[in-house]
């Protein structure tokens, strides 16, 4: 273990925190790629997903 010590909650909250990942990944990707009808959609759906993911998560709450 090399001295790290986590808690089940230390991971729980690190997982709720790391949701933010995948809409990071979604904006971003959609600014660097070609736009067309097909990928908007594919972008939204994913980044409506993901937003979703974080607010199931409450993972805001965790940023105050």
């Amino acid at each position: 273990t090399e001295g790290v010590e986590l808690t089940a909650e230390d991971c729980w909250n690190s997982y709720r925190v790391n949701a933010f990942a995948g809409l990071h990944m979604a904006v971003v990707a959609s600014v660097l790629v070609g736009r067309s009808e097909h990928g908007d959609e594919m972008f939204l759906a994913m980044a409506e997903r993901h937003a979703a993911h974080v607010d199931d998560l409450d993972s805001w709450a965790l940023l105050a």
